[in-house]
């Protein structure tokens, strides 16, 4: 039996970055954008968004100070459809160290940027003349970590029961190779956005387990 290694929080960033950049600058590059990322290749002090309609950047240059019911996520990617699908990613090493709550969190997050803080214009934005449209997104929370779900069933579900979010990412080392799980206790995420993911993240060749808790 090949042996699993855990990952450390910076390599779990690693993976993240490198996954959400491929989408970004490979075949889906139109439907794909990082609007903000925690280093490697990170930006924490603006957010970025993209409206595919009009070919225009927004940004958000300084960000306000979170209340006690927001968190500003690790990750936040956007995917261009019907409605703006916005994924906002918290990552930890060890599941245990995940906040009470966190999906929620992120999501009033994002919700309190687009809807009541306007964007502001970098030298470099040619989107000054433009006028942002607050509405028609959809929210996604997930959280990404490290950890053996095969030795503990439960613990995904008890994952979900404290972090309150959509999706759990889980990402192990097999020798060379980059495993990769994806949960949700939700049908309708599964069926919405499983087929999504999958098809992403095995672009960088990652070896997939979707599961679903329900």
């Amino acid at each position: 039996m090949k042996r699993i290694r855990l990952l450390k929080e910076n390599e779990i960033d690693t993976v993240l970055f490198s996954v959400f950049e491929i989408f970004e600058y490979g075949r889906e590059k139109e439907n794909w954008n990082i609007c903000l990322c925690n280093p490697p290749g990170g930006d924490w002090s603006r957010i970025q968004f993209k409206d595919f309609t009009i070919n225009k950047t927004f940004t958000w240059n300084t960000l306000p100070r979170v209340r006690g019911k927001e968190k500003l996520p690790d990750f936040v990617v956007q995917y261009h459809s019907k409605k703006d699908l916005i994924f906002s990613i918290e990552s930890k090493d060890n599941p245990t160290n995940l906040e009470i709550n966190i999906g929620e969190r992120m999501n009033n997050f994002m919700k309190w940027i687009f809807s009541e803080v306007d964007p502001s214009f970098n030298s470099f934005s040619d989107s000054k003349n433009e006028i942002f449209i607050k509405e028609n997104f959809e929210f996604i929370s997930c959280v990404a970590s490290s950890f053996n779900s095969e030795q503990s069933q439960s613990k995904v579900q008890d994952l979900f029961n404290k972090c309150n979010c959509d999706i759990i990412f889980n990402f192990i080392a097999n020798e060379k190779i980059i495993l990769y799980e994806i949960f949700t206790n939700d049908l309708e995420v599964s069926k919405r956005y499983f087929p999504l993911m999958e098809k992403r993240f095995n672009q960088v060749s990652l070896k997939s387990n979707l599961r679903s808790n329900f």
